[in-house]
């Protein structure tokens, strides 16, 4: 679906974490390939209302993957958010993200117990840091974290950062083509 897909392995991993865990709600950032197997796993579950909160950056991308869903009958499983990117301050430092706003009121309706990490994309500026930490105040405790592309050198500093903060434990990487961080956040 969108130009940023996971990678297979990736995906695997995902179906795995998904039937393992049989999240009520999850909030996956940065919508595409990952939004469409979320709401067949969905599906195959018997979940029957709006189970996934896809947040997205680039609006004709919600456009795009809304469309798909719809083709495929997945719609009802999926309620995608154009999320615009904005900047945040966390911890005295300030990153571009997506809108606390749109994630706080998506999330308090729906507290995920999955939360997938695969945007904002490097290409836009924005930063996944603060990804966790503002959708941490909105989730049922605990979660379950996976953050794509783990084998990068800004998510495995993102990850050592997250390790030091309260109500985070990385569990390591497991090991897909681009490497998913896999944890668990606590609510704070």
């Amino acid at each position: 679906v969108g130009e940023w897909a996971l990678d297979r392995t990736a995906l695997s991993q995902l179906v795995e974490v998904y039937r393992r865990r049989r999240p009520p709600h999850v909030a996956e950032f940065g919508s595409g390939t990952s939004t469409v197997l979320l709401a067949a796993l969905a599906r195959e579950s018997g979940v029957e209302w709006p189970a996934i909160v896809s947040f997205e950056q680039d609006p004709a991308e919600v456009a795009k993957v809304r469309a798909t869903l719809r083709a495929r009958g997945l719609d009802q499983f999926v309620d995608v958010v154009h999320a615009p990117l904005t900047p945040v301050v966390v911890g005295g430092m300030k990153f571009l993200c997506y809108s606390p706003g749109v994630i706080a009121e998506a999330l308090d309706r729906r507290p995920p117990t999955l939360v997938i990490i695969d945007g904002p994309s490097q290409v836009s500026g924005g930063s996944r840091y603060p990804t966790l930490l503002l959708s941490q105040r909105h989730i049922a405790a605990p979660a379950t974290f996976l953050l794509d592309d783990a084998w990068r050198d800004e998510e495995l500093t993102i990850g050592e950062y997250w390790s030091r903060l309260p109500g985070i434990t990385v569990d390591g990487i497991v090991p897909t083509e681009h490497g998913m961080l896999i944890g668990t956040v606590s609510a704070v």
